[in-house]
């Protein structure tokens, strides 16, 4: 498209309805973040409008709807940017909303009507989706006050005590939280030092916070791990529970962290033992709070896993590992009600974990069925059935031959026996039978004194008489 000397190209005496005609013409058409033709239309709408250029010499346009029509992947919503310049949104007088000029009469009039940010931007994109409208006036909107990323376990305390109500908080809020310009007081009482719950997140685990500070209060809060997070923390007006924060998340998604419905297994956190059986522990978030105790260089440290036999699900900044059981296969602490009896007497007990990847359902001894190692069992592809191996012949299963000649088990009601080569095999390997002894052989194993007649019988080999010849 060709670029206009707007001066020339638009005359003076171009009226505010033949001005709207103009500008839906091909002159002024094209994508709004084309700043070309933005200019091109703000300076028509100048030419051909007085109250528009007193509006726009008074007030800048707003900076957060700019950021809006300069996206390609927001401005697809709107009806018609140019409708929105002419509008020439700005903030109001008292900064707390957008003012906007509705009409060509209102703006002679000198006129303005005020209104939110989310709201001017739903009147011109109508289509516009709640979550990404929502997204991105929280990330954008400047009441939402400002983001700061702690990364020390000492911030991420404070934050806790000092930010939305949460069953973590342990010392004494009814100090001032923060000083005149916004910084923490050094007199605010905290609990023991390391003794808080969230003193077990370190940032060498990979342990981060972000916080959203408004008039030098922590409004929101979020732990993060790496490039992750689980929950969001936002401060109630009236002191009570805390729900998500929007605004945070919106934030935290625009850096690129991922939003989880659990920390992944394997992440850690300090092992802060209070005494022999307690340690210090927080309310983990997410669906998976249970924890396994390890060591990693010389020292105890927790890891999160499904299987773990800790659970960090108290409020009381504690967990203890009292009134569990150890698993007799892994040795992991459980609740008693997860153990399983296995072997022959179900007199050793399981974790579901071990249940189900080391142990299987097996006919052992005496021809009982119950969970015996994998280890110590046989399969049989054949009957799609585990055997404790040691217990083979308590089931009556042996081991024979096939017609290939490859050996594998059968329940002796399967296969028959060589009576000459004392071994097994499976049916459909062909089979003789004397009909004097009602012995079975196997083709390669008949006796040197039997043979087979032209009718396939095993018969008697004849007798041969030796002749003495006389020189």
């Amino acid at each position: 498209m060709p670029t206009y000397n707007l001066p020339n190209a638009v005359p003076n005496q171009l009226t505010p309805e033949l001005a709207k005609l103009w500008y839906d013409s091909s002159l002024i058409k094209g994508d709004v973040h084309n700043d070309d033709h933005a200019r091109q239309l703000i300076l028509m709408f100048a030419r051909t409008r007085s109250w528009f250029r007193e509006v726009r010499n008074a007030y800048s346009f707003h900076p957060v709807v700019k950021q809006f029509i300069k996206d390609p992947e927001l401005t697809i919503y709107l009806k018609d940017w140019r409708e929105l310049i002419l509008e020439w949104p700005h903030k109001s007088e008292d900064g707390t909303q957008l003012a906007y000029t509705q009409s060509d009469e209102k703006g002679m009039r000198d006129l303005f009507t005020c209104t939110s940010v989310t709201k001017f931007i739903r009147r011109h994109a109508p289509t516009i989706p709640d979550h990404v409208l929502r997204d991105f006036s929280a990330l954008h909107d400047e009441a939402q006050g400002t983001y700061k990323h702690l990364t020390t376990t000492e911030q991420f305390v404070w934050a806790v005590e000092h930010g939305p109500k949460s069953c973590m908080q342990f010392g004494n809020g009814e100090g001032e939280q923060t000083d005149d310009e916004g910084n923490y007081n050094s007199d605010y009482e905290m609990p023991p030092e390391g003794m808080h719950p969230y003193d077990v997140y370190r940032p060498e685990y990979g342990w981060s916070m972000y916080v959203r500070m408004v008039g030098g209060k922590i409004m929101g809060r979020c732990l993060c791990h790496n490039q992750t997070y689980v929950r969001t923390y936002k401060r109630c007006p009236q002191g009570g529970y805390s729900h998500s924060d929007t605004a945070l998340e919106a934030y935290l998604n625009n850096q690129g962290y991922e939003h989880l419905s659990e920390w992944p297994t394997g992440t850690k956190v300090a092992a802060i033992d209070i005494d022999s059986e307690r340690y210090v522990m927080p309310y983990i978030d997410g669906h998976n709070r249970n924890l396994s105790l390890e060591y990693e260089d010389g020292r105890e440290v927790f890891v999160i896993s499904h299987h773990g036999d800790f659970s960090a699900d108290r409020t009381d900044g504690e967990v203890t590992c009292d009134n569990r059981e150890s698993c007799d296969s892994c040795g992991d602490m459980t609740d008693p009600e997860d153990l399983y009896g296995v072997g022959e007497d179900h007199d050793q007990r399981v974790c579901e974990h071990c249940l189900d990847h080391q142990y299987a359902e097996a006919y052992g001894y005496r021809g009982r069925q119950y969970r015996a190692p994998i280890d110590d069992c046989t399969y049989i592809e054949y009957y799609d059935q585990y055997y404790v191996t040691e217990y083979l012949s308590d089931n009556d299963i042996v081991e024979c031959r096939d017609a290939r000649g490859d050996y594998e088990y059968r329940n002796n009601d399967d296969c028959w026996y060589c009576d000459e080569s004392e071994e097994y095999y499976t049916d459909d390997v062909p089979c003789v039978i004397d009909n004097v002894t009602g012995a079975s052989y196997h083709l390669d194993h008949i006796p040197d004194h039997l043979e087979l007649n032209e009718d396939g019988v095993l018969v008697a080999v004849p007798e041969t008489t030796a002749t003495t010849v006389t020189p």
